[in-house]
């Protein structure tokens, strides 16, 4: 992870931003390694001081279709860490 870490350029980034299940604990590795705040997506669908989620839909997820990520505003720039490879082909 260092080495992927070194060979980005993550002065302009303000989060790591990590997806659940397997995704989190990656992310918050990533995100401690690097110094920068962690946010996590969820499944639980709530308003926080009058601001709307980013919302989208996992249709290939067996726990839960809905993801809601709280606490981004625009201009926010983002690191996703992901637990998933997939080669984009059909099955």
């Amino acid at each position: 992870m260092r080495k992927l870490a070194d060979a980005m350029d993550l002065r302009e980034v303000d989060y790591v931003l990590g997806f659940p299940e397997g995704g989190s604990v990656p992310a918050f590795a990533f995100a401690h390694l690097v110094g920068r705040p962690l946010i996590l997506s969820t499944r639980l669908e709530f308003t926080l001081a009058g601001a709307a989620p980013i919302a989208f839909r996992e249709p290939h997820s067996s726990v839960g279709k809905s993801h809601y990520i709280h606490g981004l505003a625009p201009g926010d720039r983002v690191v996703i860490v992901e637990d998933e490879v997939t080669s984009g082909a059909r099955s």
